[in-house]
């Protein structure tokens, strides 16, 4: 039996640019979030890092400007060891905006199931209600999203009014584990976004990828991906209506 107060913290990461949005997070329970909070914070403060923002870090701007690659490895590898360690389990979901956006245009999507960041957060939600209820847990753990993106939309009310629950919207600044969200839905886009850009690689680069991807989806995770057969089969399961011509 799992015990103990569990909280699930979660990230969205990607633009309409970057033809993927996904987000990802962890559940664990009280204890394990405070020593998650210690160690992370222990490495943070070697690489004399305020604040973890994955992007950031891998393309080396801001505060890891001047940072040699294998600097970035290690941290980065260090920040996935303690999330790793110190927590139940990881949760994602990513949507394909360009697949979306041709949904959306044939069938009233938005309308039925919401925008992009919606359909991911109802989709990591309805994941860790699964895995609580696998687990016995009484209660749903207590959610926790990045504030201020401005992608959810009414993403707190389509959560009480699907699963009772009333999420709630903090900063990375202020919630560590969100910082290790950042970089768990990071790793959930990039390897998506590269699967399906036109650019070729190396067999090296290639490798790369592959392997991280591998070690990535070693951790134990639930989540799901919405590309365009997806999308279809949620209109014609649902069904949700196709929009009338206009002509």
């Amino acid at each position: 039996m799992v015990r103990g107060v569990f909280t699930a913290y979660f990230d969205a990461s990607g633009t309409a640019g970057s033809g993927i949005l996904a987000m990802a997070g962890y559940v664990s329970d009280t204890p394990k979030w405070a020593k998650f909070d210690c160690i992370w914070k222990e490495i943070l403060d070697r690489e004399q890092v305020r604040l973890f923002h994955m992007t950031d870090c891998v393309s080396g701007q801001g505060e890891y400007q001047g940072w040699a690659s294998h600097r970035r490895r290690r941290f980065i590898n260090d920040l996935a060891d303690c999330a790793r360690k110190y927590t139940n389990k990881r949760f994602s979901a990513s949507v394909v905006i360009e697949d979306y956006k041709l949904i959306d245009e044939e069938y009233e999507l938005h309308e039925y199931v919401g925008y992009p960041y919606m359909l991911c957060g109802i989709s990591c939600i309805a994941h860790v209600r699964d895995w609580a209820r696998k687990h016995g847990l009484r209660q749903l753990p207590l959610f926790v999203f990045e504030a201020g993106d401005v992608r959810k939309g009414n993403f707190a009310l389509a959560c009480e009014q699907q699963f009772g629950i009333k999420p709630e919207f903090s900063r990375k600044e202020n919630v560590l584990p969100l910082q290790a969200a950042d970089l768990a839905a990071w790793k959930t886009r990039h390897p998506i976004r590269e699967a399906i850009s036109d650019r070729p690689y190396t067999q090296p680069q290639f490798e790369t990828l592959l392997h991280h991807t591998r070690e990535f989806l070693r951790e134990p995770h639930a989540g799901g991906g919405f590309d365009r057969d997806a999308l279809m089969k949620i209109c014609e399961k649902n069904p949700i209506p196709r929009r009338r011509c206009t002509e």
